[in-house]
């Protein structure tokens, strides 16, 4: 039985007892601001990066199948 932020459950004695409930992450966003040279080629390194970054990340590997993660580039060209 939930009420609030508690759960309430039977204990060993019996009655009913609250314990605490416990905060799950359910999603992580990351987001990244670049600011490159004016010029395709650094912009394709950036999405070529961004695009494989996740799978060679021990984090992303070790959470990716239990939370929904994201992440989102948005790349600045410096003028010249």
């Amino acid at each position: 039985m939930q009420q609030g932020n508690y759960d309430l459950f039977w204990g060993e004695e019996g009655g009913c007892r609250p314990r605490v409930t416990i905060l799950a992450q359910r999603a992580q966003r990351a987001k990244s601001r670049l600011t490159i040279p004016f010029s395709a080629a650094a912009r394709d390194v950036v999405e070529r990066v961004h695009a494989i970054h996740a799978m060679n990340c021990p984090s992303y590997r070790s959470l990716y199948t239990a939370i929904d993660i994201t992440t989102e580039v948005k790349i600045e060209e410096e003028p010249g």
